[in-house]
């Protein structure tokens, strides 16, 4: 059954000059949903794209396939798994098309495989890159327009809790790997690791709540899209920004958006220390009251939420973008055109893995009771 989804009026809560008007209310509109009675087992899905036809493909990490649907939601193939030859994946993610031809990451194998759209392997492009600075080996993350990829350095999780990075880079890469050139910069200042110590060793956590910059590739690798946010210190109305960048390192445009921060709910912050605390008690030497000062500590949660907590580069230049998300059954979604202007917002389910936008379409991962992942399409309407 078709569920329409409440709105919410975001621009309410954004003021400045870039949001003088106050944004389109949308609705979105829940068509289709394939769970595990479909047939085949979507289990942990990292990537969703859909092909001209609207067929639906689903890469789901854990068997290492690729799950093909019809657009009605019918199980149609599969193809990939785990291993190292080729079409097989160790650390298998994005999905994405270069014009007919179906592309698979694996960032564990550094390598991106090229498929036709009847799932058989036609190319392999190998993109094992050296380290980079101070950074570890740059990982492969989407194919760019031109036929190069995109990477982001490898960061080690005690380099990242020491605070020594302060920024990482995005870097442009051939197909065979080489590095060609930075096209962006990830701001890490409010950084995304922490760490326990004790008796036992050093446990490194990651922050729920942390600032540092947000990325999203476009389906067609011609569009960065990159959100420069920081963790508010107070309550006072602030900025964001949002930078598109086309592959060949040009500017698209520059916006900075005005927000009132939004806290940290109490009973939220209480909640992520009190699931550290269990975690981490199974293996800690420390009292209980002393590890609970060091996990709040090492998450070193703020007063504040960011003010964007997701973002997607739409099929069709526009960009979604999800604000503060804590505590809330429904989270706001603000949209920009691809010019940077604001263009609608609309309300989706907190537990929603948005994959895949555009102006009247969306695809994404929700999780039943069990947490058992099913893919959803809705549709996106005008407010009536």
């Amino acid at each position: 059954m078709n569920r329409s989804l409440t709105l919410a009026a975001l621009a309410a809560a954004l003021s400045g000059p870039a949001l003088a008007q106050a944004a389109p209310r949308w609705q979105a509109v829940e068509e289709l949903r394939i769970d595990e009675s479909a047939g085949p087992v979507l289990s942990d899905v990292v990537s969703l794209t859909v092909d001209r036809a609207g067929r639906i493909f689903a890469a789901a990490r854990l068997d290492g396939a690729i799950h093909v649907f019809s657009p009605t939601g019918r199980p149609e193939r599969s193809f990939g798994r785990r291993g190292r030859g080729p079409g097989e994946f160790q650390g298998l993610g994005r999905l994405a098309w270069k014009a007919d031809t179906l592309y698979a990451v694996d960032s564990q194998l550094r390598r991106v495989t090229l498929f036709t759209p009847e799932g058989r392997v036609a190319r392999t492009l190998s993109m094992a890159s050296p380290a980079f600075d101070q950074f570890g080996p740059a990982v492969p993350m989407a194919l760019l327009a031109d036929g190069g990829g995109l990477a982001v350095p490898a960061v080690s999780g005690p380099y990242l809790a020491s605070g020594a990075v302060t920024r990482v880079p995005v870097l442009r890469l051939s197909a065979r790997g080489q590095l060609r050139g930075t096209l962006a910069s990830l701001d890490y200042l409010d950084g995304p690791v922490g760490y326990v110590s004790f008796a036992g060793g050093t446990s490194y956590l990651h922050r729920p709540v942390s600032g540092e910059s947000l990325w999203a590739m476009s389906q067609d690798g011609g569009i960065l899209v990159v959100v420069h946010r920081t963790v508010p210190r107070s309550a006072e109305p602030a900025t964001f920004r949002v930078l598109s960048l086309r592959s060949g390192g040009d500017t698209a445009f520059s916006t900075r958006l005005r927000f009132t921060p939004r806290a940290v709910p109490a009973r939220v912050a209480d909640s992520l220390v009190a699931e550290q605390v269990r975690t981490l008690s199974r293996s800690s030497t420390l009292a209980r009251g002393a590890l609970e000062r060091s996990v709040k500590e090492a998450l070193g949660l703020p007063r504040f939420q960011p003010p964007v907590t997701g973002v997607v580069a739409g099929r069709d230049g526009t960009i979604w973008l999800r604000r503060e998300r804590l505590g809330q059954r429904m989270v706001s979604w603000l949209v920009l055109d691809r010019g940077g202007a604001v263009a609608g917002s609309l309300e989706l389910p907190a537990d929603l893995d948005l994959h895949l936008a555009q102006r009247d379409r969306l695809w994404g991962v929700r999780y039943d009771a069990d947490g058992v992942p099913y893919v959803v399409r809705y549709a996106v309407r005008p407010t009536r």
